[in-house]
């Protein structure tokens, strides 16, 4: 086992029915370069000049997400297009469930005609680089772009991202992954350095991107904005050149993360093919590196070389892509999402079979909650799609039920509010602190506002060059506050004054800007965002407690270094009383049975920042829960959010709870066609549904002082450490209810040969309704020189069973099903022994045990 101490010093330096498996042995899919393509690369690239060659290395200064063409060689520009959960460019597109939730299906052909609709919809609107899937662990469980994401499980993400990219890539379009590697987290994700030990890199959060190579021959691979030990992505020889171009024969591009790039000689070396959106590092920067000498022209090629050989490879030369509003609008995409929201519902509990509710019984149906009367399809950020259409689970349900009275309530609010700056293309915390009670001095004469210092440097240093007034601080700039005295790019403010609230209460702070912003409250640091942020991010602090007409010092400072120039000082009341309680219960106690919506949206979970309460729901939802509870004893709680929330204060007296995540366009179809039981619900948990912030290592050093996020876990991530420490989370990985009920019985392992096995075995649905099971399979070292998790997911297998049906299904394994990463030998090693096969319905509930024993090699 390595000890901290070596720990610390080596970060420092360094069939969808029956088959589902990783396959080592399978031939580098990227490595089976076209003879044809690759002359006409040669002979393309020997036309160019250096100048040509290095403007196909940078974004196009005119658009954002194009990367430039060459008119004189006719060389069209590569176009991206954001499509983590739909295409969101050029207007309205189809918007399928989030990551989460498409992990949640399990269902690795579903995912192939996701990748399918994805590439046909980023094609009708003209772009031909499809950014998207994200491929990154799930590792922080409140992390504003977990909802994003595939899943906790290397093996299990894997093979969703695999089939994913392969759809996508069947129709001449290029799939960029994102992003390599360690991008686990939002706070400080321009800066953070993930110190990770070489095993953990290798066996948790690089097999997704290496199955993508080697498995699906991903033509592009973005790099994040993070460190990994001590260097950032795009410069980090390590990751780009060393394994990914190396080892794994990657022959695609590495495009940067947008705003993701931070100097030219050292990316330019460690393996970065283009820099976006723009020229900055990439453009006369490194034209004068190459004619220095500093960066050769055999690296200048090869770069280009990649970006050339994808065109060919997608046929964008020949074919480009055409806009076809008529894809956009088509009947397959509409039933697409609805099955992939349907697959994704997790049952999570379902005391004495309250599900699915019998509409011969039911005179009344209370509908009640935030979530209930909107469709609340995604989280924020780049992901976020707008759909032709929406489906609220209240209109899901009353097209759903006849002759049934609907009793609709709001219950409660969301505190936690954005406005849309259409002119900004931004969104922006509302409730902006007001002037009326800030007060400060200029001159010797107390105004209300705060008193500005502006500074032309970004570091608050010397004499300001504007001293004035603001009002309020709510400003989107659009480049400078004052262009003859202030350079955008090298500014900064210091607002200072005080602060006298109207009501004494509970008040969240809130701060929204594109570059380093922090708040002082009472002369004490209260939140910040003092770094280099790139882009437009939202920060709040915890809850403070204020008393009516105290004055409280504030001052708040702001510089702007990168990317846009805005600033927003907003604050939400906490303690208002809920005037839509009585309303609920009233609801609750004159209906048959009551459905609970309750949850997040795209306003706590957000790329840019943490999940807003962290583990916890709203105050508001928690006591709404339990009003309802009390005057309706039945009562299902429907979950809307990206990952795991804190229940215990209500879960053990719920009959029914299903968790839903972000389900798109069609969510209120999908969560109807569950209740009712016309689906029969077979998502299982991509990720380990925990109690708290305890039953997570992470939250220990999630938001460093010094910036360094050591992953001290090591290879033992969700469930894996669940297991090495015995805790027992609220619903474990891969855990997932039906309607009815599975046996599983007689498994037979043969062996193959060469370390391949097929583990066969039967599952018999032994309930009452038709419906799909996702067997897993786990392996078990059960003796290694090597400290290895209790156990591994190594193969899954759904299929579909009629009421009483049995079906054989198998499982293939192979060397690497078995295998660590060596450290001390800098390989993937499989060590002779034994090895527990355990199959189950999730990583806490195995049904069936066998042993393979492992010969020497």
């Amino acid at each position: 086992m390595i000890t901290m101490k070596h720990y610390l010093a080596f970060c420092l330096f360094s069939g969808i029915i029956f088959f589902s498996c990783q396959k080592k042995d399978t031939p580098s899919v990227s490595n089976s370069l076209d003879p044809k393509i690759e002359s006409k690369v040669d002979s393309l690239v020997s036309l160019m000049t250096l100048e040509e060659k290095i403007q196909q290395l940078y974004g196009d200064p005119a658009n954002g997400f194009w990367q430039s063409p060459n008119k004189r060689l006719e060389i069209p520009a590569l176009k991206f297009a954001d499509a983590g959960l739909g295409i969101r460019m050029e207007g309205p597109g189809t918007a399928l469930p989030c990551g989460t939730a498409m992990a949640a299906t399990w269902d690795t052909s579903l995912m192939q005609r996701v990748g399918v609709l994805l590439a046909n919809e980023t094609r009708a609107k003209g772009y031909s680089v499809c950014l998207a899937p994200l491929v990154n662990i799930s590792r922080l469980p409140i992390a504003g772009r977990f909802f994003e994401s595939l899943g906790e499980d290397p093996f299990l993400v894997s093979q969703m991202s695999v089939s994913q990219i392969k759809g996508i890539q069947s129709k001449d379009v290029v799939a960029c992954i994102k992003t390599i590697a360690c991008n686990n987290q939002e706070w400080k994700r321009m800066i953070i350095d993930a110190r990770v030990s070489e095993r953990a890199l290798r066996e948790i959060y690089l097999p997704s991107f290496e199955s993508a190579v080697k498995e699906a021959g991903v033509m592009s691979i973005m790099s994040g904005y993070n460190k990994v030990n001590g260097l950032y992505c795009a410069e980090n020889k390590h990751l780009l050149t060393d394994i990914l171009k190396n080892e794994w024969g990657f022959t695609g591009f590495v495009v940067s993360d947008w705003g993701g790039t931070n100097s030219t000689i050292p990316t330019a070396l460690a393996g970065l093919d283009i820099e976006m959106p723009g020229a900055k590092f990439f453009g006369d920067s490194l034209l004068g590196a190459v004619k220095e000498g500093k960066v050769s022209m055999g690296i200048i090629d090869d770069k280009v070389r990649r970006l050339l050989r994808t065109r060919y490879q997608i046929g964008l030369f020949s074919n480009p892509p055409v806009k076809d509003t008529a894809v956009l609008h088509s009947t397959e995409s509409k039933q697409l999402a609805l099955e992939v929201a349907q697959k994704a519902i997790v049952l999570l509990k379902n005391q004495d079979n309250m599900l699915p509710l019998n509409l011969k019984k039911i005179k009344s149906i209370a509908v009640i909650g935030p979530n209930a009367a909107t469709a609340f399809i995604g989280g924020g950020g780049s992901s976020g799609v707008n759909p032709f259409y929406s489906i609220a689970p209240l209109d899901g349900i009353k097209s759903k039920v006849k002759n049934i009275t609907i009793n609709y309530a709001l219950g409660c609010e969301h505190k936690e509010k954005l406005i849309y700056d259409a002119d900004a293309k931004r969104s922006i915390f509302e409730e902006i602190i007001p002037a009326g009670i800030l007060k400060s001095s200029l001159n010797g004469k107390i105004v209300n506002g705060l008193k500005a210092e502006y500074f032309n440097n970004n570091k608050l240093e010397g004499t300001p060059v504007i001293e004035k007034i603001d009002p309020v601080i709510d400003f989107i700039w659009q480049g400078s506050p004052n262009p003859e005295k202030l350079e955008k790019g090298n500014f900064s403010v210091r607002w200072s004054g005080t602060l006298a609230p109207e009501k004494t209460g509970n008040y969240r702070i809130k701060i929204g800007s594109s570059d380093g912003m922090r708040v002082f409250l009472k002369d004490t640091l209260l939140f910040s965002n003092w770094y280099d942020l790139g882009c437009y991010e939202p920060r709040s602090s915890e809850v403070i407690y204020l008393e009516a007409g105290k004055e409280y010092n504030i001052k708040v400072e702001y510089y702007n270094k990168k990317g846009g120039t805005a600033a927003h000082l907003t604050w939400v009341y906490q303690d208002a009383p809920n005037p839509y309680l009585a309303d609920a219960i009233d609801a609750a106690k004159k209906s048959d049975v009551a459905i609970l919506f309750i949850g997040f949206n795209k306003n706590y979970e957000h790329e840019g920042l943490e999940r807003v309460g962290a583990m916890e729901l709203p105050t508001e939802q928690n006591e709404l829960v339990k009003a309802v509870v009390k005057a309706n004893k039945n009562t299902i709680i429907v979950l809307t959010g990206g990952g795991p929330v804190n229940l215990g204060l209500w879960e053990n007296e719920v009959p029914g709870i299903l968790e839903t995540f972000y389900l798109g366009q069609e969510t209120g179809n999908a969560i109807a066609d569950v209740l009712f039981g016309d689906i029969n619900p077979s998502g299982k948990l991509p990720f380990s549904f925990i109690q708290n912030k305890s039953q997570s290592p992470v939250f220990a050093n999630a938001m460093p002082a010094d910036d360094i996020q050591y992953y001290t876990e090591g290879v033992y991530v969700g469930y894996r450490w669940l297991d090495k420490n015995n805790v027992s989370p609220l619903y474990p990985f891969g855990h997932g209810l039906s309607y009815t009920t599975f046996n599983y019985s007689d498994v037979k392992i043969d062996d193959l040969g060469k370390y391949n096995y097929r583990v066969s075995f039967k599952i018999t649905n032994t309930g009452g309704f038709d419906g799909s099971e996702i067997a897993q399979l786990y392996i078990k070292d059960k003796e290694c020189t090597v400290d290895r998790p209790e156990k591994e997911l190594k193969g899954f297998v759904k299929t579909h069973l009629s009421k009483g049906e049995t079906k054989t299904v198998s499982i293939d394994l192979n060397r690497r099903s078995f295998a660590f990463f060596s450290e001390a030998n800098n390989k993937w090693t499989v060590e002779p022994g034994e090895f527990e096969i355990q199959i189950g319905s999730s990583s806490r509930v195995i049904k069936l045990l066998d042993t393979i024993h492992i010969k020497p090699e």
